[in-house]
């Protein structure tokens, strides 16, 4: 995080010149529906992203009927007017978007495959094995010209620093 926080701040791009590795459900790393799955060589191969590139890529995570029921419980969100923007909870002009703080109903499932994926992956990842709770879930919705600026949400060395938050995993 920090590498890439310096990259971001010096205005360098942050990104590989190659595109990321996409674990996708397939019949080498998914159910026959498609869904995404975990095995010891997928988890293994998640951390290896992490450590190389910072960030890695799980298409089709949360499956075709988990998807479709998180867009419902989504729009459901926005009819009933649940959002309250996000401005002003990071530096000025760092964000537009509206949020919303562990919503009552509709993202149980991705909670529940968030936190499995956590667990599996902190054998493999010693910077992880001290994880011991997650914050709330957060939806995040974009307008027609929404932005989220682009940042890291940990800047600290050993706990110090002008931009340190004990987040060390943001999935």
């Amino acid at each position: 995080a920090l590498s890439m926080y310096a990259r971001l701040h010096a205005g360098l791009p942050v990104l590989p010149d190659a595109a990321p590795e996409m674990f996708v459900g397939s019949e080498e790393h998914g159910n026959s529906d498609g869904t995404w799955h975990t095995t010891a060589e997928s988890i293994a191969r998640i951390v290896a992203q992490l450590e190389e590139r910072n960030f890695a890529v799980i298409d089709n995570f949360a499956g075709a009927e988990d998807a479709a029921g998180l867009r419902a419980a989504c729009i459901d969100l926005a009819e009933r007017g649940a959002y309250a923007s996000a401005k002003g909870r990071v530096r000025d002009g760092g964000r537009s978007d509206s949020v919303v703080w562990e919503p009552e109903s509709g993202f149980e499932s991705l909670v529940r495959r968030t936190d499995v994926l956590l667990q599996q992956m902190q054998s493999g990842c010693s910077e992880l094995r001290s994880v011991t709770s997650r914050q709330r879930a957060m939806i995040s919705r974009y307008g027609c010209d929404d932005f989220f600026a682009r940042h890291v949400d940990n800047a600290c060395v050993d706990g110090l620093g002008p931009h340190c938050s004990p987040r060390v995993l943001t999935m």
